[in-house]
């Protein structure tokens, strides 16, 4: 890797967040999809901060698993057009110079990830690689509006977890 920076951010000391193997992850999806140089910074909150701001920012008021924050793809709003993310400016963002690779911010919901572990038979760590992976991809503008995008985003997820597994 060149230039690849991950920081790692929790809003509560007592989740358990094993951050080597979320960073060897994080890593692996750049080289998956070779970019050399990029920034992300993954934050781990509660249920109700991303259910916040899942309302705020995509108009939808329930719990999320993952959100992802571009620098370079506008998400999804589903809320009611009216609302439409009052409050934010139609005045384009300009990134400092220094962030010019950074490709944005994730926000994962820890608990909820501790559920879909055991809602799915996996190790929660499994899960968080998951939504690690997910989360870097819908920076990259990956989505999953139908069938063939999820079918293309699950398959990259799940060969970029392999690739750690098997290197580890």
């Amino acid at each position: 890797m060149d230039d690849i920076n991950i920081n790692f951010d929790v809003s509560d000391d007592t989740f358990e967040i094993h951050q080597d193997k979320l960073y060897l992850v994080a890593v692996e999806t750049f080289n998956y999809l070779e970019i050399q140089e990029s920034g992300v910074s993954v934050y781990f909150s509660d249920d109700s901060h991303v259910q916040n701001l899942n309302y705020q920012y995509r108009g939808l008021n329930q719990v999320t698993d993952v959100l992802s924050f571009s620098n370079d793809f506008e998400g999804q709003y589903y809320g009611d057009k009216l609302d439409l993310r009052e409050g934010l400016t139609e005045e384009e963002f300009v990134l400092p110079e220094n962030f010019q690779n950074y490709l944005g911010d994730i926000v994962i919901s820890f608990p909820q990830a501790c559920r879909q572990s055991v809602e799915n038979n996996v190790d929660l760590v499994d899960e968080l690689m998951k939504l690690v992976a997910h989360g870097i991809l819908h920076l990259l503008g990956f989505d999953h509006e139908n069938d063939n995008e999820e079918l293309e985003m699950n398959y990259i997820t799940d060969s970029i977890i392999s690739l750690v597994k098997n290197n580890a």
